[in-house]
This record gives structure tokens, sequence and C-alpha cells, in this order.
């Protein structure tokens, strides 16, 4: 039911106020929208600035990374040449010190007996596992009042525990007298070094 003062007022007045009420209403929505699209927007944008501050965090990650592997590279090329130098430097050295041997030969030498030569040879062979060993091989040479004298100093090297594979190569008298020359033969330990070094400091 319409106010009775309704009747005064013009349907200008009446469509004008629709129109202003229609408007209002249209500004209150336009309003709500560009509030959802601003959250909308600052909500894409953090997850954006969240997404970005993680890929910088990976990227300095890898970077760390592959420095890190570089490093370990280089540090095993390096450790591979030093492993080479020590493998050419220790082929120049003896398997066991000389002077180690002569201490031992001399240690077991009878009194009747003298060495006129020592040779120590480095060889290499191949074990069961098909390794190369170096050993030395020891090469004595000397003369002796008589076979007995001889046979105790082989007999001596067999029982040492630095030498094995003693071969007695010849004992024969010398010419102009009754002395035996005699030459032996035999291998060093590959052990014997450490050995001779706590018993020879």
């Amino acid at each position: 039911m319409n106010h009775p003062f309704d009747d005064f007022l013009t349907k200008r007045w009446h469509d004008q106020k629709r129109d202003r009420r229609i408007f209002r209403y249209g500004l209150v929505l336009v309003g709500i929208v560009v509030i959802m699209t601003f959250s909308a927007f600052a909500a894409t944008m953090g997850h954006w600035r969240s997404v970005f501050q993680n890929q910088q965090a990976v990227s300095a990650r890898w970077n760390d990374a592959q420095l890190r592997v570089q490093g370990y590279m280089q540090s095993e090329r390096t450790l591979r040449k030093k492993l080479e130098e020590a493998k050419v430097i220790s082929e120049l050295l003896d398997v066991v010190p000389k002077s180690l041997l002569l201490s031992e030969l001399t240690s077991v030498l009878p009194e009747e007996a003298f060495m006129n030569s020592i040779r120590v040879d480095t060889r290499t062979r191949t074990n069961d596992d098909g390794i190369s060993i170096r050993f030395d091989k020891v090469h004595v040479a000397g003369d002796a009042d008589d076979d007995a004298t001889v046979s105790s100093f082989v007999e001596s090297l067999m029982e040492s525990a630095y030498f094995t594979n003693v071969s007695l190569q010849y004992c024969q008298q010398k010419k102009g007298g009754i002395a035996r020359g005699f030459a032996i033969s035999m291998e060093a330990h590959n052990e014997v070094k450490q050995t001779l070094a706590e018993v020879h400091p």
C-alpha cells in the first residue's frame, strides 16, 4: 500500500530515488570486488615472494655444492698425483735398507769366514693373487777355512728370521791354498724392514 503523500511526488523523483539506491548498491559491490581482488593479489604476491626466496636459497645451495664438488675433485687429483709421486719414489728406494742387511749378514758370519762381495738386487714377482711384489735378492761371495764353516754360515742364514730361500751357489777350493771359496744367494723378507729397524735403531 502506497503512502498517501506519495501521490504528491512526481514519477521522476521516484525514478531518481531508485537510481540512487541502485548506484549505492553498485558502489558497495564494486568496493567488495576491489577489496577481494586486492586481497587475492596480495596473497599471490606473498606466495611468489616466498617462491622467489626459496629459489634464491636453492640456487645458493647449488652453487655451494658445485664449489664443494670442484674442491673435492681437485683434492682427489692432488692426492692421486702425490700417490703416484710416492710410488715412483718408493721404487727408487730399497725394499730393505742395505745397511740393515749387512748388519744381519755380519752378525751370523762365522769367525772362520769373511765376505768378499755383497750385491743386493731389487726384483719384482707376481704372487698367487696376481699382485706384483718387490723383494731384495741378496748375493754373497767370500772365503772360508773349510766346508764346515760354509755349511755353518748357510744354516745360520736359513735360521735367520730376515732371510728366506737361502741357496748355496758353490763351494770350492781356491787355487794355491786350502781356503774354500763360496757364493750364497737369498731373499730378504719384505716384512723385515720394520723388524730390523726395531732391532738396529
